[in-house]
């Protein structure tokens, strides 16, 4: 199979539409800087779903011989706070395939891991302070962790910077928000987290 084939097989589905561009796509925009020669991003979209394949061939010296291709890709969905990543940036992308896997199953698959994603983010809740969300049925358990003296983490999706939470910590952590600390229901002191 050569790459313009594999190109092909990705069909939109109905109310998607189809992009193809030479380079890279971040999922966000697209580059062509530092990339090999005939690599190319497909976007596959719609206003609040949109599936990345950056697709790159590989020539194979061993058994088997040959030329594979293979496609890694992001993964999104969007919301009234704007567009959501489930690859983890400078980790791992949403999804990873190659010409042995039909197109239209990835495609599949990844429009419900969007969908479901996105239901469960609307179900989140800010945590007041920090520029993390909680799930509400989470919620509860951390407080009556936090209220036992227990710490809690929260960490970035992908590198930055995370945040842990307790009634005490070591002698640099700092007081907490007061509006987090309201909301988790005892006084809090924080620590931050370099996540890389």
């Amino acid at each position: 199979m050569k790459v313009s084939d594999y190109i092909e097989a990705i069909q939109a589905p109905e109310g998607f539409t189809k992009t193809v561009k030479e380079g890279y796509h971040d999922g966000v925009e697209h580059h062509t800087l530092h990339v090999r020669p005939g690599d190319t991003a497909v976007v596959i979209e719609k206003e609040n779903i949109r599936i990345v394949f950056n697709i790159g061939s590989k020539k194979i010296d061993e058994y088997p011989k040959g030329t594979t291709i293979g496609a890694s890709g992001h993964t999104l969905f969007k919301t009234a706070k704007g567009w959501h990543n489930l690859s983890r940036r400078g980790i791992d992308d949403a999804f990873y395939t190659d010409e042995k896997e039909e197109a239209s199953v990835v495609i599949e698959r990844e429009i419900a891991r969007a969908e479901a994603a996105k239901k469960r983010s609307e179900e989140l809740i800010d945590v007041p302070g920090l520029p993390f969300r909680i799930h509400p049925e989470k919620l509860q358990e951390v407080k009556d962790k936090l209220a036992k003296g227990k710490a809690h983490e929260f960490h970035p999706h992908g590198f930055g910077i995370g945040y842990r939470l307790a009634k005490r910590l070591s002698s640099w952590a700092k007081p907490a928000p007061p509006e987090t600390s309201q909301f988790f229901g005892v006084r809090l002191v924080m620590e931050t987290m370099d996540c890389d």
